[in-house]
């Protein structure tokens, strides 16, 4: 019993770190980042009204950054891009994605700490869900309970049980 619980501690450990590997590629570089605030450029120079296309890009960018890897790149894009871009207004590119009825877990503010975005997306946990569930069908002889149990045990709370019968699409 003491080995097969070792093997899935083991196994756990190998899912985590497949799943950090996974998210540690950034999907958004900064070429897309400053492709998708160009055109948002007039409106925070207070020289042009907010107009589509900016708004258009800064929904792309917040689709297109679902990790917390991606937000962070995102993060760091956007302040390299505001130092290099003269007259930014800071209130109107603080307010940008509010204009644009975009959410996101972040300020677009040369002060924001683009390390501290450590808060999982619905996505980060979508792959640990799947991950987890791969893992529990893998290994024969496992015990339910001990297994929804886990995660309490290490001190880490997640929104769903271990199981193999998880719909983790609609973990969130």
């Amino acid at each position: 019993m003491a080995a097969d619980l070792k093997l899935v501690y083991c196994a756990l450990v190998a899912c985590m770190l497949a799943v950090a590997a996974l998210m540690a590629d950034a999907a958004v570089s900064c070429g897309l980042v400053v492709i998708s605030v160009t055109p948002c450029i007039g409106y925070l120079r207070s020289t042009e009204p907010l107009k589509a296309p900016c708004c258009n890009g800064i929904k792309a960018l917040s689709s297109a950054a679902v990790t917390t890897v991606d937000r962070q790149q995102t993060c760091r894009c956007l302040k390299k891009a505001a130092t290099t871009a003269s007259g930014i207004n800071p209130t109107l590119a603080a307010g940008l994605p509010a204009m644009c009825g975009v959410n996101f877990p972040f300020n677009f503010s040369l002060s924001t700490d683009c390390n501290q975005m450590l808060q999982w997306t619905t996505t980060d946990r979508h792959y640990a869900c799947e991950c987890l569930k791969d893992l529990a069908k893998s290994v024969s002889g496992i015990n339910a309970t001990l297994a929804a149990s886990l995660p309490g045990k290490c001190g880490v709370n997640i929104t769903y049980t271990i199981s193999t019968s998880n719909n983790c699409a609609q973990v969130k």
